[in-house]
């Protein structure tokens, strides 16, 4: 009736367990939720590529599962509280980690547009954003260690685009701006 069950522990808790079996693939049972509980990187994916803690837990995944998933390299902690898909872009990650999105020519490079790979990576950030982080080091701020290869867009309004990148059209706009400097 089914070979030797394993547990995935963390934290000293069970969160999934699963039955090696001699016909068939394992079978998997968790414990706390039901499958939606393997599926953390799918929904980051359906969220655009970065997620925060927040949306995974209305999501159905527990905070302990996260943790856990990042630890392993499934899934990116881009920064506190917010998670990356592993396979997604290094320019977006290192936006998210300093605290926006891609801006100006490297929004344009991401969209497909413009010059493959910018040298300095640009970033839009709101005007009220603090706490801003290193893009290689999210426990660096980036006020302690000015970066040379980062170019900071302030923002007065709300851009438009998603959260990896704002949109064509005010990128830009954005390069336009930024040449003139």
């Amino acid at each position: 009736m089914g070979g030797p069950r394993f547990h995935v522990l963390h934290n000293g808790r069970v969160l999934a367990g699963f039955t090696i079996s001699a016909v068939g693939p394992p079978r998997w049972s968790c414990r706390t939720q039901n499958y939606r509980m393997l599926g953390i990187e799918t929904t980051i994916r359906g969220l655009g590529g970065i997620a925060t803690l927040g949306e995974l837990l209305r999501a159905g995944h527990e905070a302990d599962l996260v943790h856990l998933f990042a630890e392993y390299g499934r899934i990116i902690r881009v920064r506190k509280g917010w998670y990356a898909a592993a396979d997604i872009d290094a320019a977006v990650i290192a936006a998210c980690r300093v605290g926006g999105r891609l801006a100006c020519v490297s929004a344009l490079a991401f969209h497909g547009l413009g010059t493959p790979a910018p040298t300095r990576l640009h970033i839009s950030v709101p005007r009220t954003a603090s706490r801003l982080r290193s893009a290689g080091n999210h426990r660096e701020r980036l006020a302690q260690s000015p970066d040379a290869a980062i170019v900071v867009h302030w923002t007065r309004s709300q851009p438009t685009g998603d959260r990896l990148a704002v949109s064509v059209p005010e990128a830009l706009a954005q390069a336009q701006t930024c040449r003139r400097r």
